[in-house]
């Protein structure tokens, strides 16, 4: 049985149900902890008491999954808005506003129509998902879970000597503080070692 805090190496897809389109997928076994918001949220909770080696397909109702459409949420906006930041607003595109994401739904004359609606909210949603195996080996878990962070492979990339862990991605980490703080708080069994990047 799996429980919070556990690392699963797991294979997942989400579906729309309504259209059939696959909107996210794992493409091959990633290692993650359980619990820990490296899914979102509501599938994240279905893991716990999962069996190793099973095959599980859970539906979300919209509003247990990314919420209902909210009419308020679309708003129009002046074209010139965009412009001054350089931005040239078209249908489909996916914008920022004041740190919000929203989607360009039409252009006409001088205004702007943005959706910042979940792009999934008002979706019955199907997740399926292959408990591969629990996962109990210390590099496998950091390995795992920094391949998933910054979807590089991992392989050959991470060492521990007596108490020091030693991260070969000085290349794509400049700064150790945050990685180990991270590091530190998913992997309990690593609170008293050394983060050195190479």
């Amino acid at each position: 049985m799996i429980k919070e805090g556990d690392f699963v190496e797991i294979e997942y897809e989400g579906i729309v149900k309504e259209t059939g389109e696959v909107f996210e997928r794992s493409g091959k076994p990633v290692i993650i902890p359980v619990g820990k918001g490296y899914l979102p949220s509501f599938l994240d909770k279905k893991l716990i008491n999962l069996e190793e080696g099973k095959e599980y397909v859970f539906e979300f109702e919209p509003k247990e999954a990314f919420g209902e459409r909210d009419p308020n949420l679309i708003k129009i906006i002046p074209v010139k808005e965009f412009l001054k930041r350089g931005i040239n607003p078209v249908p489909g595109l996916i914008v920022n506003v004041n740190g919000i994401l929203g989607t360009v739904l039409s252009v006409t004359s001088g205004r702007v129509i943005v959706d910042f609606n979940h792009p999934l909210a008002g979706k019955h949603i199907i997740y399926k998902i292959k408990v591969k195996r629990k996962v109990t080996d210390l590099k496998e878990k950091i390995a795992g879970l920094l391949e998933y962070i910054f979807n590089i492979d991992m392989k050959d990339k991470v060492e521990i000597k007596d108490k020091t862990l030693i991260l070969k991605i000085k290349d794509i980490v400049r700064n150790v503080e945050p990685l180990e703080r991270l590091l530190k708080e998913v992997i309990p069994e690593i609170k008293d070692f050394k983060i050195e990047l190479q």
